[in-house]
């Protein structure tokens, strides 16, 4: 039996002490990254933020993100490109994505067929962005699914 690289289980996925997580957020919206970033930074975990592919790429080589918070319309390579990319290089294939978009028509579907891990529906609460986050790092916590 062949296992897909989406689902094997991430060498870093460990129960990760608030502070030890290393967050990308990838988005276009300097207003949506921004407010994620303090939002997590709020909570301790070390967050670096991308607005574009080429930007997140450079970003991931850089500082091995413990996981991936991607929107998906964005301008150049959106994040279906992106989450796909990731999702085929040894090197990014086991590190948990999130997509979140404000449309919800067809989308989880495309997120899944993108290798993504997950999907959150803009606007999300701070409530659901945490769960969603503790969740996919394996942090225990009342989680929810989104």
């Amino acid at each position: 039996m062949k296992v897909q690289p989406s689902r094997l289980p991430y060498p870093k996925r460990r129960k990760l002490g608030i502070g030890k997580a290393k967050i990308l957020v990838v988005d276009d919206e300097i207003d949506t990254l921004n407010l994620v970033k303090m939002i997590l930074e709020t909570e301790s975990y070390k967050v670096q933020i991308a607005q574009d592919g080429q930007e997140a790429f450079s970003r991931i080589s850089q500082e091995k993100p413990d996981l991936i918070l991607l929107d998906i319309k964005m301008p150049g390579m959106n994040g279906y490109e992106i989450c796909r990319k990731l999702k085929r290089s040894p090197e990014t294939a086991t590190v948990p994505i999130i997509m979140f978009s404000a449309s919800d028509s067809n989308t989880k579907t495309r997120v899944r067929e993108a290798g993504a891990d997950g999907f959150m529906l803009k606007p999300f609460t701070i409530e659901q962005l945490l769960d969603v986050v503790k969740k996919h790092l394996n942090q225990p916590e009342n989680v929810t699914e989104n």
